[in-house]
């Protein structure tokens, strides 16, 4: 690991720390920082490769931009690469997954994630603009580095960096063009991996970015009837629906609540709350204590035993808005 640099002096520390970047060869590249926190380093190991993006399981477009990130990975740090697929636009589960592997993976110094999951389009005009947006829309390619040295290269948009915004040890603009082409994440985006090999990086690290004004994640909300709406955060392939909402955050007063209600297009299922200690059979839904998010505060999820609770309840894709309303039986 390559030991952060800190200032001494009172002019220096108004400017803020710096952030040894290693180029291979034992030369540095700082990148100043108003936010940077005393002990962050990044890792000049060998690493894996995280592609979070929405291009589709299998698709073609992770193979090329693969390709392109290899062109651009010149010292061969990057070995291997592991290409993890969201449904379409979905940023929530983008920013889902890169804290599942951004701070809750077991080889922080040998990760590195790369994402482009954006939505196109203007917001207040609902204008799709397919050729790329420009700097003056919020969708701006974003080099943040994590507390515990993983580099985050992505789009800072939506919910894409939100589960981990408060995690950043510094965050900036990647200065590569963001319009030009519809496949901004094959021609433009992998030029920013020359921010890892060194001085000559230097040039792509733009403006500094406060983590504060990045979207918070999405919330459990709790309607004046009693109703509870839990966001959904990711689908995984046995149809088990993560939650954006950890056990803490669920209120205590409905922990010992042995069962619930879920209503879906006229549709009434009961929902055991595993949480009481309730016991669950095959083919029941169950709110239950997942595999994601910290050990002890995991997120919680909604599956179904033996089952798909994503087939049962109609989940066939889960969006920035994708909820699930339940109340007490």
């Amino acid at each position: 690991m390559i030991p952060l640099e800190t200032r001494s002096t009172f002019k220096d520390r108004l400017r803020g720390r710096s952030l040894s970047v290693p180029d291979g060869d034992g030369r540095l590249i700082r990148i100043k920082s108003t936010t940077l926190k005393r002990g962050t380093a990044i890792s000049s190991s060998h690493r894996t490769l995280f592609n979070v993006s929405d291009y589709g399981t299998g698709d073609l477009a992770f193979a090329e931009v693969g390709i392109r990130i290899d062109e651009q990975d010149r010292r061969g740090r990057i070995l291997r690469h592991r290409d993890v697929s969201v449904d379409p636009f979905a940023t929530a589960s983008t920013g889902f997954v890169i804290e599942q592997l951004g701070l809750h993976g077991n080889n922080p110094e040998g990760t590195i994630i790369f994402s482009n999951t954006a939505p196109r389009g203007d917001k207040k005009t609902g204008e799709v603009i397919w050729e790329g947006e420009d700097e003056k829309t919020d969708h701006r390619f974003v080099f943040g580095v994590l507390e515990n040295g993983v580099p985050v290269l992505a789009v800072n948009t939506g919910h894409n960096l939100s589960f981990v915004k408060n995690h950043f040890s510094g965050l900036w603009v990647v200065n590569v063009p963001n319009n030009g082409t519809q496949f901004r994440s094959r021609d433009n985006y992998p030029k920013a991996f020359d921010i890892l090999e060194g001085r000559r990086g230097r040039s792509l690290i733009g403006e500094e970015i406060d983590p504060k004004t990045i979207e918070d994640p999405p919330v459990l909300k709790i309607f004046p009837d009693g109703r509870l709406s839990l966001p959904v955060a990711y689908k995984d392939g046995y149809g088990n629906l993560k939650t954006a909402v950890r056990k803490n955050d669920f209120p205590p007063e409905l922990t010992g609540v042995r069962s619930f209600e879920i209503e879906t297009e006229g549709v009434t299922f009961p929902v055991v709350n595993s949480l009481s200690g309730e016991l669950v059979k095959e083919g029941d839904l169950f709110i239950t204590t997942g595999s994601s998010g910290p050990k002890d505060d995991p997120y919680l999820e909604v599956n179904q035993m033996f089952g798909s609770a994503a087939h049962k309840l109609g989940v066939e894709k889960v969006t920035d808005h994708t909820q699930i309303v339940f109340q007490a039986a």
